[in-house]
């Protein structure tokens, strides 16, 4: 992703969050999804590619390929999936914020999914 397209994710994000804290409600205090990682989001494109070209394969074949892409993408290559992971693990920090301030929601998940 160059720089122009982070400068409008993160824009984005802001309108986002206004949308979000106006849509938010009282009775709307259940957490919010979990950021995604980035081997999910190269996953997630990967499997519609590979189902596409391989519509008879089987799920364990498809995942079995998006794995052993991953295991040889270098760091440049995912940098694209870190950026979207990025940019979600800003979302869910900006929403469990919201939560917090509207005096919702329990423990929070930390955003990498380690629990403390």
């Amino acid at each position: 992703m160059s720089k122009h397209t982070v400068k409008a994710l993160e824009k984005e994000a802001v309108k986002d969050q206004k949308l979000l804290s106006s849509q938010l409600t009282e009775n709307d205090k259940s957490p919010p999804k979990r950021p995604l990682s980035p081997y999910i989001y190269f996953s997630q494109t990967q499997r519609k590619i590979l189902k596409n070209l391989h519509p008879t394969w089987q799920t364990r074949q498809v995942m079995r390929v998006i794995n052993q892409k991953w295991k040889r993408m270098s760091k440049q290559e995912k940098q694209d999936y870190q950026l979207l992971s990025d940019e979600d693990r800003r979302r869910y920090l900006i929403e469990i914020n919201l939560l917090k301030r509207q005096g919702g929601g329990g423990q929070a998940i930390s955003p990498q999914g380690s629990s403390e």
